[in-house]
């Protein structure tokens, strides 16, 4: 049996150097000159209808943003890349590329190639998997699906994987390449960007890599082209919404991995092994005594979760820094997937006690105040029920919660954020998110004509004054929970971004008087006593 030491979850900063952001992927290959392709080897089996031009001239690098230089670049138009822009292909051409791809008819110059295709999405998959290391070492993937979970199992499977150097990580919070981390942006990577970044992570010595398969991108990408060895889903979104797991489930059938791994908790998971393929290998985690990797012993504290963890041929006792009787189950998701990749539990256990945090995700405040303090991402309905439900069962006390509606969603989701509000929380302060363009007046018209207890919410627009009042209201038996934005690091108002963290405010309000300001690992500014 093995005793896994309490995992610190501080993010450790990046020592190589600064990290560049990205954009409309990367445009050209790491690979030397020899090694590049011609555009005819790009459209071997890409679904090409026909080549306009010539198609015996070595690509250089592909692209998806026409703002970009693109001198012997092969840009693809269309939906994955320019976001259905009319003129991008007109403005990649004058940026020097010298093909483009699309489903549609276009005028190009002589000597720019014009590749029509069946399928934009799939050609560029399939043309983007070969430029970048489609003959090299082949890297194992994992892909994890659900409605909940998926950024914190994702994380937790690298760590069991070996972590950063020996597994690459591609989250909803950043990607981790093994010599360097770029931050993720609001949408899933296009496949140029995320085989441009594959290629360097393997480059850097990773032989696995961790994909967070998000709806959007279940929806818009083609990971069917990706192979992925393994498959976990860690819930699903139940008979009212079935979306996110019929992407799951087309994926699964049309490229059917080694192994998935599914919840036999959740009713979806239970669904889900019924149409597995006989070919695919299931192994199951979750609390039942039919588990493969199943938990036993479960005790839920405010900031901590202890459980005993078993699988076939050995058990150990674990305690996590993390709150919430569904942390469990994210942790048997990334233990099962490690487990079914072969890697020994009595390696891949104790690795936590070194895992990175993952910000934003019920993530704990701590200032040395007598009440728990919770960041979390919740923006939905259900999410937001999620958490709160999970932060109902840490306290004797109200929870009290600060949450937002971001602008450009519609009413009924604004009408559930305030269900879930009134169902699980003691008081909230309805506040602002990240509103965009939307009138501060129309989000708060549309909260407020859903509130049935008008004693118990309070509406207010400045986000950091909300945040404020709900720390100074707690009681010692209350929590604090702070939901919507999570480890996001600005607010977007009419067009501009402006510096807000919801951990950093928190921890800025709990400071002592004169307390002085520093950075912790997490990246998050925190006081200390003078």
């Amino acid at each position: 049996m093995i005793t896994c030491a309490k995992p610190d979850f501080n993010i450790r900063g990046s020592h190589h150097g600064k990290v560049p952001a990205v954009s409309g992927g990367w445009p050209f290959a790491p690979a030397a000159e020899p090694s590049r392709p011609s555009l005819r080897d790009l459209c071997e089996g890409a679904g090409v209808v026909a080549v306009t031009g010539n198609d015996t001239r070595v690509i250089r690098g592909l692209a998806t943003d026409c703002r970009r230089r693109l001198e012997g670049a092969l840009y693809f138009a269309g939906p994955d890349g320019e976001r259905g822009d009319p003129t991008g292909v007109e403005r990649a051409i004058s940026r020097g590329a010298a093909a483009v791809v699309t489903e549609h008819p276009v005028l190009a110059p002589a000597g720019v190639a014009v590749v029509r295709v069946r399928d934009a999405r799939t050609a560029m998959a399939r043309m983007a998997k070969r430029f970048y290391g489609g003959t090299a070492q082949p890297v194992e993937l994992a892909g994890v699906a659900g409605r909940h979970g998926k950024t914190t199992v994702c994380h937790w499977l690298q760590q069991m994987l070996g972590g950063s150097g020996r597994a690459a990580l591609f989250s909803g919070i950043r990607h981790d390449l093994g010599k360097r981390m770029v931050p993720s942006a609001a949408v899933a990577p296009n496949a140029v960007e995320f085989y441009a970044m594959l290629e360097e992570a393997r480059e850097n010595g990773c032989r696995r890599a961790v994909v967070e398969l998000s709806a959007s991108g279940l929806e818009r990408e083609r990971w069917d082209e990706a192979g992925f060895t393994t498959l976990v889903h860690v819930n699903g979104a139940g008979p009212a919404d079935f979306q996110d797991d019929a992407a799951w489930i087309r994926l699964l059938r049309k490229s059917p991995p080694k192994t998935a791994v599914l919840n036999l908790d959740d009713p979806v998971g239970r669904e889900l092994i019924q149409l597995l393929p006989e070919s695919v290998r299931l192994v199951r985690f979750g609390e039942s005594r039919h588990a493969d990797v199943r938990a036993t012993e479960v005790r839920c504290s405010a900031g901590e979760t202890t459980f005993r963890i078993e699988w076939p041929g050995g058990t150990a006792r674990m305690r996590l820094p993390v709150s919430g009787r569904f942390q469990v189950a994210n942790f048997l998701a990334a233990a099962a997937a490690a487990w079914a990749a072969g890697e020994s539990m009595e390696r891949a256990l104790p690795r936590m006690g070194t895992c990175p945090a993952i910000p934003g995700r019920m993530a704990a405040v701590k200032a040395g105040q007598p009440f728990p303090v919770l960041v979390d991402a919740a923006n939905t309905p259900e999410r937001l029920r999620h958490a709160l439900r999970a932060a109902r069962d840490l306290v004797k006390g109200d929870v009290l919660v600060v949450f937002g509606c971001a602008g450009g969603t519609n009413r009924e989701i604004r009408r559930g954020m305030v269900s879930a509000v009134e169902e699980f929380a003691g008081f909230a302060w309805a506040t602002l998110d990240d509103p965009g363009f939307e009138a501060a007046e129309k989000i708060f018209s549309d909260i407020r004509a859903a509130v049935r207890d008008p004693e118990r919410l309070v509406l207010l627009e400045d986000r950091r004054r909300a945040i404020a009042l709900a720390l100074d209201t707690a009681g010692p038996d209350d929590l604090v929970l702070i939901a919507g934005k999570g480890h996001a690091a600005f607010q977007y108002v009419r067009g501009a971004l402006y510096p807000f963290n919801d951990a950093a405010v928190a921890a800025e309000c709990l400071a002592p008087p004169g307390g002085a300001v520093s950075v912790n690992d997490a990246g998050f500014l925190t006081r200390t006593a003078s």
